[in-house]
């Protein structure tokens, strides 16, 4: 499979840069919202503009959240096969992403699985949580609250 490219190898490598230069911060419970960086985060070491390093720690995070703990470090070599979430990687057969992400993973074999199954009830609860809303918003529901 080809993947698009998303973020080039320069922000990448600024990314890596920062993410070891803020050792100290949870990058999975950061507040990333809108365009503006928390003030908790130290950017001396990049020279992104700071949307496109929103973007990039957003897509940093998605991958944070959906590795297991000790694998965690597992997020930059993932930005650099042009993988950048759990919905992402939860399109791809799993012997499609194992295989892609096999030249990462070789110490340990069995994590790209539980990487896919992880992404799989990701998106499997973001498809529920997504019909709630949408039926929760139909106008004979709205229309039948006391």
């Amino acid at each position: 499979m080809n993947l698009p490219e998303k973020f080039t190898e320069n922000e990448i490598t600024q990314l890596e840069a920062l993410v070891q230069s803020n050792v100290g911060l949870d990058f999975a419970a950061l507040p990333l919202t809108g365009r503006a960086l928390p003030k908790t985060i130290d950017k001396n070491s990049c020279t992104l503009k700071q949307g496109r390093l929103v973007e990039l720690l957003k897509a940093y995070q998605r991958l944070v959240r959906v590795l297991p703990e000790p694998n965690r470090d597992l997020a930059i070599p993932m930005l650099r096969l042009g993988l950048h979430s759990a919905l992402q990687i939860a399109a791809m057969k799993e012997k499609e992403f194992c295989t892609l992400v096999e030249p990462i993973t070789s110490e340990d074999p069995a994590i790209a699985p539980r990487i896919h199954k992880k992404a799989l009830l990701k998106r499997s609860r973001m498809v529920v949580q997504y019909m709630d809303v949408m039926q929760n918003n139909e106008p004979h529901v709205k229309a039948a609250r006391v």
